[in-house]
C-alpha cells in the first residue's frame, strides 16, 4: 500500500488513539465526525491509522491505494472486506488466526 485513508462513518466512543495520532502529527484540533477523512502517506502511517481506527470503537471505511480491497469496520468488532475479485482478497490467513467468517452475513450501509 502506498497511501490509505479512513472515512469515519460514526463515532461511538471517544477516539482516544486517533486523538493521540492526530496530536503526534500536530493536528490536535481536528474534529472526528461523520465523513471526516484521515489520510496516511506511507506504510508506518497506514499501520498506525488502521490500528487506531480498529481500536477506538468507531465505524469507518479503510481505503488503500492501490485499491485491491476496502474494509468497513464497526464498533461491534465486525469487519467486512470488499474486493472486486476473489484473487484480490485472500482471507485464509485471517481464518487461521482468531478471526471468524460469518456465512451469509449482509451488511446494510
Amino acid at each position: 500500500m502506498e497511501t490509505a485513508f479512513v472515512v469515519i462513518d460514526e463515532v461511538i466512543f471517544e477516539p482516544r488513539r486517533l486523538g493521540l495520532l492526530l496530536a503526534k502529527h500536530l493536528l490536535p484540533s481536528v474534529q472526528l465526525v461523520r465523513d471526516s477523512v484521515l489520510t496516511a502517506n506511507n506504510r508506518e502511517e497506514i499501520t498506525e491509522l488502521l490500528e487506531a481506527s480498529l481500536t477506538d470503537g468507531i465505524n469507518f471505511a479503510f481505503v488503500p491505494t492501490p485499491k485491491p480491497f476496502v474494509i468497513y469496520a464497526d464498533h461491534d468488532e465486525y469487519t467486512t472486506l470488499f474486493a472486486n475479485t476473489k484473487s484480490n482478497l485472500n482471507v485464509s490467513p485471517l481464518l487461521k488466526s482468531e478471526f471468524k467468517e460469518i456465512q451469509n452475513y449482509e451488511r446494510h450501509l
